[in-house]
């Protein structure tokens, strides 16, 4: 651990060193490309968990990716995976708000035939639409 702070701080130095001798558009590049891959940590920490089915936990990861990645390229996958969490631990209304939230938002989202599938199939579940099919 000592080792692995060591080398974040020769980073950092090297950094800041580079971003004051060197070009400025190199340094915001170079920046992008830092936020680049912190987000796609976050997304594929998300997926591991997701995948592994322990949607509580999931649930948690893509709301902490939403929140710190608002405008990521990966943040209508995100909400789509957020709002089948909710359906998986019986948040059914925090579900159709997830999945209206996909529809409004990403009108050119490549999994929009799932989402609206889902969207009312959580509202019939909140019994919204006259009740569940528990009856």
């Amino acid at each position: 651990m000592l080792m692995n702070l060591g080398r974040k701080v020769l980073f950092a130095v090297f950094f800041a060193c580079f971003c004051v001798a060197g070009d400025s558009e190199t340094c915001v590049t170079f920046a992008q490309d830092e936020k680049e891959a912190v987000a796609i940590r976050d997304f594929n920490g998300a997926v591991v968990v997701y995948n592994g089915g322990l949607y509580a936990e999931a649930e948690k990861k893509w709301q902490e990716f939403l929140q710190k990645h608002p405008d990521d390229k990966r943040a209508e996958r995100a909400t789509h995976f957020l709002g089948i969490c909710q359906l998986h631990l019986k948040k059914f209304p925090e579900a159709a708000t997830t999945f209206r939230s996909v529809l409004s938002k990403y009108p050119n989202f490549a999994n929009r035939d799932e989402a609206f599938y889902l969207y009312p199939n959580s509202y019939w579940e909140t019994g919204f639409l006259g009740g569940s099919h528990d009856r």
